[in-house]
Order: C-alpha cells, then sequence, then structure tokens
C-alpha cells in the first residue's frame, strides 16, 4: 500500500486578505485614531489671550465671552467678567467673578462668586462670596467668605468677617460694617 504524503496547508496563505482590502482597514483605522485624537481639543474650550481692539486680558473658559466695548479689563477663571458687555477698568479673578457684571466699571473681584451679580461702580471684593449679592452697590469693600455680608444696592460701605468667636457662638458670624462717609 502507498502512504499519501499529507501537509498542512500554510494559513497565511490560504486566508490572506487581498492587498487593497488590507489597506483599506489600515487607512480606516488611522483615520479614527486621527479623528479621536483631534476631537478632544476640538472640545476644549479654555480660551487665553488679549484683546488688542479693547486692551482686555483673559485667561479661562467663557471669560469675557460677552465683551463688546468693555475696555482695559483682566479676567482669569472660568466665567469671570462672563456678561461684561461695556464695562471697563475690572479685575476678575476666580470662577464666576464679576459674572453678570454688564456695565459697571472700577471693580476688583478676587474669589468664587465674588461679586457675581454685581452691575455696580468702584466695588472691591475679596473672598469666596464676597459681595455675591451685590447688584447696584458702589464703592463698597468686602472682606472675607461668608455670603451672609451682603448689600445690594448700598455705597460706600466697608464689611469685613471673622470668625474669631466661633468658638464661643457656633454657626454664627461677627460682622462688623463701617460708613465711609
Amino acid at each position: 500500500m502507498k502512504t499519501k504524503n499529507m501537509t498542512t496547508p500554510d494559513l497565511r496563505k490560504t486566508i490572506s486578505r487581498p492587498p487593497l482590502r488590507r489597506s483599506f482597514v489600515l487607512t480606516v483605522f488611522a483615520l479614527a485614531l486621527t479623528w479621536l485624537a483631534l476631537s478632544s481639543q476640538a472640545r476644549a474650550a479654555c480660551q487665553q489671550g488679549c484683546d488688542l481692539n479693547n486692551a482686555n486680558t483673559f485667561l479661562g473658559d467663557d471669560d469675557l465671552i460677552s465683551n463688546t466695548t468693555g475696555g482695559d479689563n483682566a479676567a482669569t477663571g472660568s466665567q469671570a467678567l462672563f456678561s461684561n458687555t461695556t464695562g471697563s477698568y475690572n479685575t476678575a479673578t476666580g470662577f464666576a467673578a464679576l459674572n453678570h457684571n454688564t456695565s459697571g466699571n472700577d471693580n476688583t473681584a478676587t474669589g468664587l462668586y465674588a461679586l457675581t451679580l454685581n452691575t455696580g461702580d468702584n466695588n472691591t471684593a475679596t473672598g469666596s462670596q464676597a459681595l455675591v449679592y451685590n447688584t447696584t452697590g458702589s464703592s463698597n469693600i468686602a472682606l472675607g467668605s461668608p455670603p451672609e455680608i451682603t448689600i445690594s444696592t448700598s455705597a460706600a460701605k466697608v464689611l469685613r468677617a471673622n470668625r474669631a468667636r466661633s468658638a464661643l457662638a457656633p454657626n454664627q458670624l461677627i460682622k462688623q460694617r463701617l460708613s465711609l462717609a
């Protein structure tokens, strides 16, 4: 009896893809990787720069995004001076600092939500939520963080909050109001 010599066929040769199909798959894969790499960069909305026409400087997501003619403003932090359109000489540092200011001038806000609702002039707020409810009040100064220190339409006030007595009276803030008159 004659023995048959059996060989196993090479899998690479029997199942290979045509060269055109192989290059198509590689091209689609390369395009998909490129799209993924660029799409994450396209979504980033953080902006930085200078508005040379109005001498504004900004660094953060949606800073000074509504500005039309307001000049000499500086905004740092997400949504700082977000609604400003014509206000000038303002400085906002912190998330939503001077967020709703549209036409107020010469304001300085430092801290989370500092002077967020402000449209008045010549205000200075330092601290998280300092003067958060001030709307049209002008020439006010607030130092400290508690939101309980609020004014909305007053003028020429200095507000300072401290927690020096919090051990004696928990959850109470001591407020001092001084008139600049």
